[in-house]
């Protein structure tokens, strides 16, 4: 198991949206391939309402040992066959013959939609799986962005500005609410600036359907709230199938009449994409900025160039963006860690005091944003830091 399918299983609406899609395709006897293991509910439950077979076909041997289980498991072994390949452009018929399937479903969706290879997963099962009039899974897509702020300010009581110059796209984050989960007091001011703007939709439901490998589109994002703009967030929704309801992998709002609220981060299967900039900018409700969204066979991004006229006025800065471990950021915003580690700290000062008269001397190891050292210092102790830069130097030292 790993951690992409644990937040599958773990979102009951793409689930059961898969699971249903799985009981469309095996009505009336249909014959199914389902490519990956995902879930697991879509073959499972094809064999459960009456598919004559379902071709269950991974590339990782441990996974197709648990697809293996799993059908023993629920006594599915007369219908489901498993089978695994190298890729999925070995699934074909001989002879270059049209497919015999009645639908084909697939999890292996990324987070940003396409980096597992959905495009090309749908265009081959369009044409050397499918039937004539045969289903693919998910069927449509839309992909969705929009202008937001992340930045450091006061955490536990310390100026940490500073830190904002590490801002990383090579480990970034990718939940805004899981920045906002842990930032119990709003020090970080995590939060979106625009409403979502729509950038591409993806049509997966026929051959003819099907957009091309790569496509580029400007567009602008209306800015509705006052603040620095500093990174930008895309997600994406996804219709498995007809009369499915939509899966919003979006931010959380509240639900609407159409459609109910997205589900927290902990209970969504895919992250969303937040992409800091090499700016940040003074923006106020009104502007209009401006989105470069593309996509490849198996990539779809956003940027927001920077606006020369802003940065002349003096509203743009440019800050650096380092490469470094950024999970850091919602470590030193987690207003509970921080506090636990704070009170500890101060109560194995006085400890020490009271037994040995003198406050402690304080290692910081892999010091990081310097938070802990800096609040043993405020605790009474004489800290010193470790980082990753004071060690290497010390092995350099010692090596002559």
């Amino acid at each position: 198991w790993n951690e992409t399918l644990h937040r599958m299983v773990l979102d009951r609406r793409w689930c059961d949206a898969f699971c249903r899609a799985g009981a469309a395709a095996a009505a009336g006897g249909g014959r199914v391939c389902v490519l990956g293991l995902g879930s697991a509910v879509a073959a499972l439950e094809a064999a459960r309402r009456g598919a004559s077979l379902v071709l269950w076909a991974e590339r990782v041997t441990r996974f197709k040992e648990v697809a293996d289980a799993l059908v023993a498991r629920n006594g599915a072994s007369r219908v489901v066959r498993t089978g695994r390949v190298r890729q999925w452009a070995e699934l074909r018929e001989p002879g270059g013959a049209a497919g015999s399937f009645d639908a084909v479903i697939t999890e292996e969706i990324d987070d940003d939609l396409l980096g597992d290879g959905l495009l090309a997963m749908a265009r081959h099962a369009h044409t050397h799986l499918l039937r004539p009039g045969g289903s693919f899974s998910p069927a449509r897509a839309r992909v969705f962005a929009a202008i937001a702020t992340v930045r450091v300010e006061e955490i536990s009581g310390f100026d940490l500005r500073g830190f904002n110059a590490f801002r990383s796209n090579e480990q970034g984050w990718v939940d805004l609410e899981h920045i906002a989960a842990t930032d119990a007091f709003r020090r970080q001011g995590a939060r979106l600036l625009s409403a979502p703007v729509r950038l591409f939709d993806f049509d997966f439901s026929s051959g003819e359907a099907l957009p091309p490998d790569a496509r580029e589109a400007e567009l602008f994002a209306e800015v509705s709230e006052p603040g620095l703009l500093n990174c930008v967030l895309s997600w994406f929704e996804l219709e498995v199938a007809a009369g499915v309801p939509t899966i919003d992998l979006g931010p959380l709002r509240r639900a609407s009449k159409l459609l109910p609220a997205p589900l927290p981060f902990t209970e969504r299967a895919k992250r969303q994409q937040l992409r800091f900039l090499g700016y940040e900018r003074a923006v106020r409700p009104g502007e209009r900025v401006r989105l470069v969204a593309r996509h490849g066979a198996t990539s779809l991004e956003v940027e927001v160039p920077a606006d020369a006229a802003a940065e002349a006025a003096g509203s743009l800065v440019r800050w650096p963006t380092v490469n470094t471990l950024a999970y850091h950021f919602p470590m030193i915003a987690d207003e509970g860690r921080n506090g636990a580690f704070d009170r500890a700290l101060r109560a194995a000062t006085r400890e020490h005091v009271q037994r040995h008269g003198r406050p402690p001397r304080v290692l910081d190891i892999g010091s990081g944003s310097g938070l802990l050292a800096m609040m043993a210092a405020r605790a009474g102790c004489t800290a010193r830091v470790a980082g990753l830069a004071a060690v290497t130097r010390g092995r350099r030292q010692a090596r002559g």
